[in-house]
This record gives C-alpha cells, sequence and structure tokens, in this order.
C-alpha cells in the first residue's frame, strides 16, 4: 500500500471503491492516469465487466468507462517507486523547513 493512501489507518482498498490519482503534483505520480481499488472480489470483476463492457456479463444500470493509465505513464510509476523513499524524506524536509520559517506567524499552527 502507498503510505499515506488510506484514511484513519484503513488500507485504501479497505472501502467499497476508493480512487487513487496519479497526477503530477502527488507523491506518487506517473504525470496522468490513476486506478480504482476495492478489496471486494465480486465488486471488482462487476466494475471491470462494466467498463469493458464483457459479454454475458449482467452490468445492470451501471456505467462504465475505460480511462485507462497507458503503457509509458505505468512505466514511468514502476520507476518512480525505485525513489519514493528518496521523494517522501526530500518532501518532509522541505514541510519541516517551511513549519520552521513560519513557527512564528500568527494564525498558522504546525
Amino acid at each position: 500500500m502507498l503510505r499515506g493512501a488510506g484514511e484513519r489507518g484503513q488500507p485504501a482498498a479497505g472501502r467499497d471503491l476508493s480512487a487513487l490519482s496519479f497526477h503530477a503534483t502527488k507523491v506518487f505520480h506517473t504525470f496522468e492516469g490513476g486506478a480504482v481499488v476495492c478489496s471486494d472480489p465480486d465488486q471488482a470483476d462487476h466494475r471491470l465487466s462494466a467498463q469493458f463492457r464483457l459479454p454475458g456479463r449482467d452490468i445492470g444500470a451501471h456505467a462504465g468507462i475505460n480511462a485507462k493509465l497507458n503503457e509509458v505513464q505505468s512505466a514511468f510509476g514502476l520507476l518512480h517507486l525505485e525513489h519514493i523513499d528518496e521523494v517522501i524524506a526530500a518532501r518532509q524536509a522541505i514541510d519541516s523547513h517551511f513549519r520552521f520559517l513560519l513557527r512564528d506567524v500568527e494564525g498558522i499552527a504546525a
């Protein structure tokens, strides 16, 4: 699990469906794209059926989209994972520096 991806200590896939953004402004990114994750295999199978309009599957009233994360973006994400600990450490250092600089500004709490 990506650190910080969950809420209240729960993994992102611990809820019914969770959407993840891999936009370039995120700690982990692929420039663009994202993912939908879930912990229930039946729910995942149903959603995949809806997205890709698989034959013989009853998708009911659920609409689906096919917004793929392409292979180049995926490869970039895999390469980015090799350096994720350094990225997180650098962001933490920047955060600490700004908190130090802003420590005496009225109305800003650490």
